[in-house]
């Protein structure tokens, strides 16, 4: 076994983000002890496939291989608190998601540089909205959770009695291209994983019952 690139570092504070929104909410009654019991299944598969990884990059190394030099990407596709309606999501490692296929459930969620608040015009990304505080709720339209309303480029900046907290129009159009130029909802997790990718309000219902008392 062979933990290469600070990755047991990495892997601690990934676990710790995991860990941390489900415990406050826990201690903070909003949510059943039973949220705790994924860890184990979100988590494991990916610090087993990171040792499978650097152990392998180690050995190809020293004997003279090539080694892989590409990022990683964490995924908990499959996690019994994640819901994908777009389809059983293609099975991938763990230590990388989105390789070559679709954004799915369980998959970090990606940034979207250009945005731009309704409708004052002022530019921001999806980073910058994101936190370890609450779920982000991405509303794609043809306390402790934030809905954030993405329009097309060009669309009319109709804002007026949205019951979201930010409506933002996709300036460059990084949103609907890292999110599958879909129409839907996605829900971005405390920790920036992708909890939900659903096609209405009864999708939503479902993985917030899944989360909340």
């Amino acid at each position: 076994m062979f933990i290469a690139l600070r990755e047991g570092l990495n892997s601690g504070i990934q676990d710790s983000v995991n860990l941390g929104w489900k415990l406050a909410l826990v201690d903070r009654g909003l949510a059943a002890p039973t949220l705790l019991d994924p860890l184990s299944q979100e988590r494991i598969p990916v610090i087993a496939a990171m040792l499978d990884k650097t152990t392998d990059l180690h050995n190809k190394t020293f004997a003279g291989g090539a080694a892989s030099s590409e990022g990683s990407g964490v995924n908990y596709r499959g996690s019994p608190i994640v819901i994908d309606e777009e389809g059983t999501p293609e099975s991938v490692d763990p230590y990388r998601s989105g390789e070559g296929g679709a954004l799915r459930a369980g998959d970090r969620a990606p940034d979207a540089p250009g945005l731009l608040y309704c409708p004052r015009d002022e530019k921001t990304c999806l980073f910058d909205i994101f936190r370890t505080s609450y779920h982000t709720v991405l509303i794609f339209p043809a306390g402790t959770v934030k809905s954030v309303v993405i329009l097309q480029q060009n669309a009319a900046p109709v804002v007026d009695g949205s019951p979201a907290d930010f409506v933002l129009t996709d300036g460059d159009g990084y949103a609907r291209k890292h999110y599958n130029d879909r129409d839907g909802i996605v829900v971005v997790r405390p920790d920036g994983m992708i909890g939900a990718l659903v096609g209405g309000v009864d999708g939503l219902k479902r993985y917030f019952k899944g989360i909340f008392l």
